[in-house]
């Protein structure tokens, strides 16, 4: 029987997927960033692919980015000329600027001190600790999660980016807490949604809100 199909190697994938204290070397974190970056990109497109076909163009261009704060349908064009006619902005933007900044405010400040405040939780209470487990965080990713795909234009972001933030999430924590796997997982899925969009589909845009800020520095 071929080892994929054996019951060992499931379990054995399953707890090294799910093993978040176990010390990653640099090619492993590198092929745990390759691997959700092609897993993130693959459920973009599915659930993109879904919200075209369930809501017109209007809705999306309303409730994807920020036009129903600004008041504006016409989002999405705005934005493909802003990055057709500004691209090296808005690569820095995406790939170097975004990751940075966010990655540190939405998830490793408060991951890091949610962390230390369980660490110490479980040093302090061994006793707790040893029948109950370690203080739980996934109410946390979630929560993070949702108000990052929020921010990123509305509810409707949810299955998007707030999606995307739970990649992201799980790319920190699984690479030991890696404050630069999360950023590199970050800018190459920004860098990826550029140039497909740069080449020409305006579909895979919809899932790119940074041109709009652009759109707001630059018009």
């Amino acid at each position: 029987m071929p080892s994929i199909l054996k019951k060992e190697t499931w379990v054995s994938s399953w707890r090294y997927l799910t093993d978040f204290d176990k010390e990653k070397t640099i090619g492993e974190k590198f092929g745990i960033v390759a691997g959700l970056l092609v897993l993130n990109l693959l459920y973009t497109f599915i659930i993109i692919s879904v919200l075209q076909a369930i809501c017109s163009e209007t809705t999306l261009q309303k409730y994807i980015y920020w036009g129903w704060l600004t008041k504006s349908n016409d989002v999405q064009d705005k934005m493909y000329k802003v990055m057709q006619s500004n691209w090296g902005i808005s690569v820095f933007f995406a790939v170097v600027l975004s990751p940075l900044w966010e990655e540190l405010v939405f998830r490793t400040y408060w991951f890091w001190k949610k962390l230390r405040k369980r660490d110490k939780e479980a040093f302090y209470n061994k006793a707790f600790t040893a029948e109950h487990g370690k203080m739980p965080i996934w109410d946390f990713v979630f929560f993070s999660s949702i108000i990052f795909g929020i921010l990123h234009g509305g509810p409707i972001n949810i299955p998007i980016q707030g999606v995307g933030g739970l990649f992201l999430a799980y790319c920190f924590l699984l690479c030991g807490r890696s404050y630069w796997s999360a950023v590199l997982l970050h800018a190459g899925f920004n860098g990826a949604l550029l140039i497909v969009s740069y080449i020409g589909s305006k579909g895979a845009i919809v899932a790119l809100t940074l041109p709009h800020w652009l759109y707001i520095f630059v018009s």
